[in-house]
């Protein structure tokens, strides 16, 4: 295929979809990545990030899902409630939640503390874990 056919159906294609009639809506938030809330949004993606990865968390959707979750269970909601993310799609509510998040943090219904407690309870608990576990091996010997 040329070039100048390829171009030519990703135009008919476009002006399919755009005339189609139907336009996604969900809730839009500005998200303002240099603000207070936006910094803080994006400190929270990467330190829920982190955390998702060890909670061994790797599949795409499943991944995103969990790094929402951990920043706001409620900006979830809202954005991905209805229909949640799904395998390959384009995430045009992305930035929404980023949104969303900010006005979190900038209000003070969320925190970065809030997080880091979440990772460290999450930490103790595998401590715990292990020490049962352990205990209960040492028992099981005597």
């Amino acid at each position: 295929m040329t070039i100048a056919f390829m171009l030519f159906i990703i135009f008919i294609l476009q002006n399919t979809i755009i005339t189609s009639g139907e336009k996604y809506k969900f809730k839009h938030f500005n998200w303002r990545r240099k603000s207070f809330g936006g910094k803080r949004a994006r400190q929270a993606w990467r330190l829920c990030e982190e955390y998702c990865h060890e909670q061994g968390v790797i599949h795409e959707v499943e991944s995103l899902n969990c790094i929402r979750m951990c920043i706001s269970p409620t900006c979830q909601q809202i954005l991905y409630g209805h229909d949640p993310y799904e395998p390959g799609e384009y995430d045009i509510r992305h930035n929404s939640f980023m949104g969303c998040a900010s006005e979190e943090f900038r209000d003070g219904g969320r925190t970065l503390d809030m997080i880091n407690t979440l990772q460290s309870l999450n930490k103790s608990n595998k401590n715990m874990e292990y020490n049962w576990q352990h205990n209960f091996d040492v028992d099981d010997e005597l």
